[in-house]
């Protein structure tokens, strides 16, 4: 899988669908193939400083749009390909002092940004609760069950934070190597350790989990990094 946006871009779109915690179920659609999930618009206003004789006006207006490429899941865990369509139009407009004429320009651009997410069902009673922070270092609370996947490799389990709920199901973003500088994509358990080994597991935290790069004997460990990464990675 390819985007057509920057990073800067792609983030900014997906920071954008992580705002809304829920989805519109009436729009979604079993019957249709690709189906419109939702689509929020947002408007800022940034006034420059006079620059005799003129000021400048900039109304900048960003509009997402998510749509979703199957069905609405019903068996899990299950593969769903999103597709944010985000537009910026910049409206700058400058009003003269001396006569009060006012000119105004257009600009716009449109970015196309896929994401892969997996869709892991319903919570269970040994999840992390959603917004709550994974734990770091020694903790009242028993330490979660190590994955398979990770101990095969001789990695820890860690958390990154808890997956997106939305309509009743666990939905774990498939991360590509830029998208784990921005804290707020990083989510659900992943395998981590030896040399800078890092696996996304994209399943729920468990209650109990350390975050990752944290163990329960020695805390955060600064000296880790995500630099060797194994299993799917989006983008490839």
């Amino acid at each position: 899988m390819r985007i057509s946006s920057s990073p800067s871009l792609r983030h900014a779109a997906l920071c954008a669908l992580l705002l809304a915690r829920t989805v519109d179920s009436a729009a979604l659609s079993q019957a249709a193939r690709t189906v419109r999930v939702w689509s929020t618009v947002q408007s800022t206003v940034t006034a420059i400083p006079f620059i005799n004789p003129r000021r400048m006006t900039v109304y900048t207006t960003q509009t997402v749009t998510s749509l979703q490429d199957a069905p609405r899941p019903t068996v899990f865990p299950t593969t769903v390909v999103e597709t944010a369509i985000m537009s910026i139009t910049w409206e700058s407009r400058v009003t003269y002092l001396d006569d009060g004429a006012t000119t105004t320009e257009f600009s716009s651009t449109t970015a196309t940004v896929p994401s892969t997410w997996v869709v892991a069902g319903a919570p269970q009673p040994t999840n992390l609760a959603v917004g709550r922070d994974p734990a770091c270092g020694k903790s009242p609370i028993a330490a979660a069950a190590e994955a398979p996947q990770c101990a095969s490799r001789g990695l820890h389990t860690g958390c990154q934070g808890q997956c997106q709920l939305r309509d009743g199901a666990f939905w774990c973003l498939l991360m590509g190597y830029a998208d784990y500088k921005v804290d707020s994509l990083k989510m659900g358990r992943a395998c981590w350790g030896g040399d800078n080994q890092f696996e996304q597991l994209n399943t729920p935290c468990l209650e109990g989990d350390q975050r990752t790069a944290c163990t329960a004997d020695k805390g955060l460990d600064d000296s880790w990094g995500a630099v060797n990464w194994i299993g799917p990675i989006a983008g490839h």
